[in-house]
C-alpha cells in the first residue's frame, strides 16, 4: 500500500511542477491535430429526379438522367407462354455501372406472379460495368398484369460515384 501511495505522490508532485513551470501569460500548448486525408472521389449528390408516375405508363418505362439510362419493360403473357419483366441499366457518357455497389430491384406484381420479386446482383442475367440486366418470367392471374417497384443502384466515373433509388411502374395489356 505504501508503494502505491509513494507512486501517487510522485505523479502528483510531477504534475504540479509541470503546471508551475509554465508562464501564466502564455496559454498552454495545445496538441496538434493532423488533418484526416479525404478520399479523392467524393460521392455526387443525386440529381434532381422527376416525379414518378402513380400509375403504370404502359409496357415500358424509361427512367433516364445525365448519369444513367434505366429501362423497365413488361411483355404480356400470351396464352400458356409467360411474359417477361426486364430491367436494364447503362451508364451515360463517362459513367459506368458500379460493379461494387449492391444493386437491388424490388418488385410487386399485380394480377400475376414472378419467381423472384427481390433481385440482387447474383440474380442478374448480365452484370458488367457496361450493363446491369435483370429478367424474370411473368405469369398472368388475370388481365392487366402490372409490376411496380424500386431499383437502387450506383454509377461511377473516374473521379466520383452517384447513387440512386428510382421507382417504376409498368403494365401489360
Amino acid at each position: 500500500m505504501s508503494l502505491a501511495r509513494s507512486l501517487l505522490a510522485s505523479v502528483t508532485v510531477l504534475a504540479a511542477l509541470a503546471a508551475c513551470d509554465r508562464n501564466p501569460s502564455q496559454p498552454a500548448a495545445r496538441p496538434t491535430v493532423e488533418p484526416v486525408a479525404q478520399p479523392a472521389a467524393q460521392p455526387a449528390q443525386p440529381a434532381a429526379q422527376p416525379a414518378q408516375p402513380a400509375a403504370p405508363t404502359g409496357p415500358a418505362q424509361s427512367l433516364d438522367a445525365d448519369e444513367y439510362r434505366l429501362a423497365v419493360a413488361l411483355t404480356a403473357p400470351a396464352g400458356a407462354a409467360p411474359g417477361a419483366f426486364r430491367v436494364e441499366l447503362h451508364g451515360n457518357g463517362e459513367y459506368h455501372v458500379n460493379e461494387q455497389y449492391p444493386i437491388a430491384v424490388e418488385a410487386t406484381v399485380e394480377n400475376g406472379s414472378m419467381p423472384k420479386t427481390s433481385l440482387r446482383r447474383g440474380d442478374a442475367a448480365e452484370f458488367t460495368n457496361a450493363v446491369a440486366r435483370f429478367e424474370q418470367p411473368v405469369t398472368a392471374a388475370g388481365p392487366g398484369v402490372r409490376v411496380r417497384g424500386t431499383v437502387r443502384f450506383g454509377v461511377c466515373r473516374a473521379e466520383q460515384c452517384a447513387f440512386f433509388s428510382r421507382e417504376f411502374a409498368v403494365a401489360a395489356p
